[in-house]
């Protein structure tokens, strides 16, 4: 015959025994029944796709335009430090005027005139809405002679869109109020830089920081034959600053046209 307290083992055991099976179902509910995000690698809710579009800060692919690549260019060789170094630039236009990428990487590759790889940058930058603007970047070691490079290509990768909030979107100038006036080019003599002189205008309420300044000089095919660019750490409102922007040692054209982009972003 079970003893009394033997009978009360048993009854102990068989509580924590209901409570655990009880506290299982409850947490097997909630997890079955927990509410979707924009994280959870699954589509829910309102999402177009796996954690985008819809209520998602996350923008699915086929929501944005594609990027626009309007041109690429290698700029003639100078020498730096006994190597043979070159600039390259892409002029870049986002179309989408409500989405951006706070973080794209990049990727020049320079090829000869046999189409023989020459040399390489990465980088990365930023897409802001309606962006037009062009991607610099100087000093490619890269080979020299026959080796030396014709033609450079620009890969873009990780392109994370965004859609772009009202409140932040208003927290900032608009694209057409930092504008450029009076970009002044500036011969030099042999062994001398000439330079382009450009004055940049904040005609926004708002302070706008970390821009970016590029200037394009076109001959007069309209082919674009250099570029430089600079940088402004922070631009006032109503403010206007005057950059100089080096060009290369090799240029001897006189340029048919200039062209100055700012870029900023909202991310920076």
């Amino acid at each position: 015959m079970i003893s009394w307290r033997s009978r009360q083992q048993f009854k102990y055991f068989l509580f924590l025994i209901i409570l655990a099976l009880v506290g299982a179902g409850i947490g097997a509910y909630f997890f079955l029944n927990r509410p979707g995000s924009c994280f959870d690698g699954m589509q829910n809710n309102s999402e177009l796709g796996v954690d985008c579009g819809g209520s998602c800060a996350r923008l699915c692919p086929f929501e944005v335009s594609e990027v626009i690549t309007h041109w690429v260019r290698v700029f003639p060789a100078r020498v730096s430090g006994g190597e043979s170094v070159y600039d390259a630039a892409a002029f870049l236009e986002n179309p989408n005027f409500d989405a951006e990428v706070k973080n794209v990487s990049y990727t020049f590759t320079l090829y000869d005139a046999k189409n023989v790889l020459s040399g390489t940058r990465k980088g990365s930058t930023f897409l802001a809405p309606g962006d037009r603007f062009v991607l610099y970047e100087n000093g490619i070691p890269a080979g020299s002679g026959t080796h030396a490079p014709q033609r450079a290509l620009l890969e873009i990768e990780n392109l994370r869109w965004e859609r772009v909030l009202k409140s932040t979107e208003s927290d900032m100038p608009a694209r057409d109020e930092l504008v450029t006036d009076g970009a002044r080019f500036e011969s030099a003599p042999a062994g001398s830089a000439p330079k382009v002189f450009a004055t940049i205008t904040n005609r926004s309420l708002r302070d706008v920081r970390d821009i970016e300044v590029v200037a394009v000089l076109s001959g007069v095919d309209d082919n674009v034959i250099d570029a430089s660019k600079t940088t402004i750490s922070r631009l006032g409102a109503g403010e206007s600053k005057t950059v100089t922007l080096l060009l290369s040692l090799t240029l001897r054209e006189i340029p048919a046209r200039i062209e100055v982009f700012p870029h900023w972003s909202v991310a920076r």
